[in-house]
């Protein structure tokens, strides 16, 4: 799977200066394009990858973009190489019994990428001995890591092939159909109706308007790239007729995936969960309404990494009665007529940015949120009445940004929040009157604790005004 052809068509030229190979065919050219054997069809061709997750430098690359670099595996070529096993004594790489990761007795090469990865081909069929040598192919794609900082069209890069293996992802995907779409269904709903637990369906770039149901199975729904913002731009749900787009049945599992969509365009909502732990991530989620929760309602699973922006509802304006947890998700934009970001989530808020969201009564970020809320930047929110940032959320709020956010009434950072409030930096809040509104700094205290340590933070807003300044 790595290597040249037995002939003289290629010479292999180690350089003095850095030790590199170069490989040359007979008129002197370097080629750093894929060579013989791995450019014929029944090989799986493999180059090599660093402890960086970059490029091996003398890995070749398929420079025609003829898609004959499947995947990449680890070796040398950083600060460390590959540990192995190795021969007794003075003939093998190292004195001792082993080549070591580090220093000049450190195996590499595609001569350590490729066994790596036929090792992995040989674990998939101890699983499943039935595979045959395209569907390891396919498995081994379909798993690996998007690695090197590189964009991959369609999932591929000349550089990577379809990224760095993935054993543990590539065992997990065993024993389950993989269906594509629109290469053997022509529509996604189709494909959802004939899989089975554990089943994956992979959806090319391209617009589909229809209304999906889930039907109650844990199944992954996926782009071909969901962490490429390429191919979740070009990977476009909407609902047919203004309907709900995504709907789960309320018994999916955490196993239940949807990942790497574009989900727009509706008058009925983007995703409605009806109490199910599925886990929404990678999606861009925008331009819905509904009367409640037009991006995402009633999921309770893990909902990740998503960009939600410009929904519009009455009741949460983006997340509405999401119980799991909500983390590292972009909220922006959005409104409702109480809590334009995010409206009755018992949740764990954390980690996400949730920033010019708006509502015409209460709750311009968050509203009723009643988890724990932390380490989140809470930003230009707005409210015509309390909590321009958040408006009765009891649960413990800490760790977090809440800054010029605004209210037409009182509490433009928060107002109305009775749980443990510390650890927060909360300054430029905008409104009338001032940041905080009948929220307790910490609970529980005394009255006179209370008041002490809240004059204790109106004293580090000022100086924080002050610095700005």
């Amino acid at each position: 799977m790595g290597g040249l052809p037995p002939n003289n068509d290629y010479v292999r030229l180690n350089m003095e200066s850095d030790s590199t190979n170069y490989y040359m065919d007979d008129r002197g050219a370097p080629i750093f394009d894929v060579a013989y054997p791995p450019r014929y069809p029944e090989c799986i061709p493999v180059g090599a990858s660093t402890d960086f997750d970059l490029r091996s430098q003398y890995s070749q690359y398929d420079d025609t973009l003829d898609h004959v670099l499947d995947i990449v595996a680890p070796s040398n070529g950083g600060n460390w190489g590959i540990e192995t096993t190795d021969i007794t004594g003075i003939y093998g790489y190292d004195p001792g019994d082993y080549a070591k990761a580090s220093g000049e007795s450190g195996f590499g090469g595609a001569s350590s990428s490729c066994p790596l990865a036929a090792g992995c081909a040989a674990l998939l069929l101890s699983k499943n001995p039935n595979l045959n040598p395209n569907q390891i192919r396919d498995i081994l794609c379909s798993t690996a890591d998007k690695i090197g900082g590189v964009s991959y069209v369609n999932g591929y890069n000349k550089y990577y092939g379809y990224g760095r293996i993935n054993i543990h992802a590539a065992l997990n995907s065993i024993g389950y159909a993989v269906y594509h779409v629109p290469e053997e269904f022509p529509k996604i709903q189709p494909a959802i109706d004939q899989a089975k637990n554990g089943d994956h369906i992979i959806v090319s770039p391209g617009a589909y308007l229809e209304n999906l149901n889930f039907l109650g199975k844990n199944i992954t729904l996926r782009s071909t790239a969901p962490t490429s913002s390429t191919i979740v731009n070009t990977t476009l749900l909407s609902g047919s007729m203004g309907g709900v787009i995504v709907t789960f049945a309320g018994t999916g599992e955490t196993s239940c995936v949807l990942s790497g969509f574009s989900i727009a365009f509706s008058s009925q909502g983007g995703i409605v969960g009806n109490g199910c732990e599925a886990t929404i991530q990678n999606n861009m989620i925008q331009n819905n309404t509904a009367f409640g929760g037009p991006a995402i309602y009633q999921c309770h699973g893990l909902i990740f990494n998503n960009a939600i922006s410009e929904n519009e509802g009455v009741f949460g304006g983006a997340l509405t009665e999401c119980n799991g947890m909500i983390k590292g998700n972009s909220i922006w934009g959005n409104k409702a007529g109480m809590g334009g970001g995010i409206y009755l989530c018992a949740g764990t808020i954390e980690s996400n940015i949730i920033d010019g969201n708006s509502s015409t009564s209460t709750g311009g970020g968050l509203q009723g949120c009643s988890g724990l809320i932390r380490n989140n930047t809470i930003s230009f929110n707005s409210t015509q009445t309390e909590g321009g940032g958040l408006n009765t959320c009891n649960g413990a709020i800490e760790n977090n940004r809440i800054f010029k956010n605004s209210s037409g009434e009182y509490g433009g950072g928060l107002s109305g929040c009775d749980g443990i409030i510390q650890n927060n930096l909360i300054y430029e809040a905008l409104l009338p009157r001032h940041g905080i509104f009948t929220s307790n700094p910490l609970h529980p205290v005394s009255t006179l604790e209370q008041r002490l340590r809240l004059l204790m933070i109106l004293r580090v807003m000022t100086d924080l005004r002050i610095l700005m300044e």
